[in-house]
């Protein structure tokens, strides 16, 4: 998680923007996991006052699947085929279904490429 977060905070200073994150809740002992975590990185990894700086909320946003929330939805569609195309790349077995293969020619010019490095897409070992 600090990984991306740490991405996804610079994405946003270089675009002189702002956003939010969210997570989809996975049970009380998880999320309160979660919830540390992200603590721990506003005190010893990314800067807490550049973190508040881009993100609209300074809460940890928690939602059961339940909620119907939309960008958990969209989540649910694009990261097991983001997944499976990495793989792939990384020259890991998978097999990438119709529907997969789809939502990756989707996806395939949405990967963010700032200064020129593949910062949209990364195998994490």
């Amino acid at each position: 998680m600090a990984y991306l977060l740490e991405q996804y905070v610079r994405f946003l200073e270089e675009r002189q923007s702002q956003g939010d994150v969210m997570f989809e809740s996975r049970g009380k002992s998880e999320d309160i996991r979660l919830e540390r975590e992200s603590l721990r990185l506003g005190r010893t990894g990314i800067n807490g006052k550049q973190l508040h700086s881009v993100l609209t909320s300074k809460h940890l946003k928690i939602r059961l699947k339940a909620s119907n929330e939309a960008g958990l939805q969209i989540v649910d569609l694009v990261a097991y085929p983001s997944q499976q195309q990495i793989l792939q790349e990384y020259g890991r077995p998978t097999q990438i279904t119709g529907f997969a293969s789809g939502i990756i020619k989707v996806l395939q010019g949405k990967y963010y490429q700032g200064a020129g490095k593949a910062n949209g897409k990364i195998f994490l070992q």
